[in-house]
């Protein structure tokens, strides 16, 4: 599978366990039910080992944005045990399609 597609699994799967469009998840809109989801997938591809422009290529944004959705996945899970399950959750629905392991 490339890693192309590999996104777009990730991103199509966030947007039915989240319940949004996947065209707004990719549009420039900041809502938080759009950017949680968006963040995570980042955050998940990033631990899957694709690169940050890999993933800003994908959505059609800059690396940088990428690596601030990393972070912000990153301090969520760490501070907020609700979003960590939340994060726990979807990638158990993934069902082992992106190695994300530890």
């Amino acid at each position: 599978m490339t890693k192309k597609t590999k996104m777009e699994k990730l991103a199509k799967a966030a947007s039915i366990h989240w319940g949004v469009p996947l065209s707004r998840m990719r549009s420039k809109d900041r809502d938080r039910r759009l950017v949680w989801p968006r963040s995570v997938c980042m955050y998940l591809a990033c631990r899957a080992g694709m690169s940050r422009q890999e993933i800003g290529d994908w959505w059609n944004r800059d690396p940088s944005t990428v690596t601030h959705g990393k972070q912000s996945v990153d301090n969520s899970i760490e501070l907020y045990p609700a979003e960590a399950s939340q994060v726990d959750d979807f990638i158990a629905s993934l069902d082992g399609f992106l190695d994300v392991a530890d």
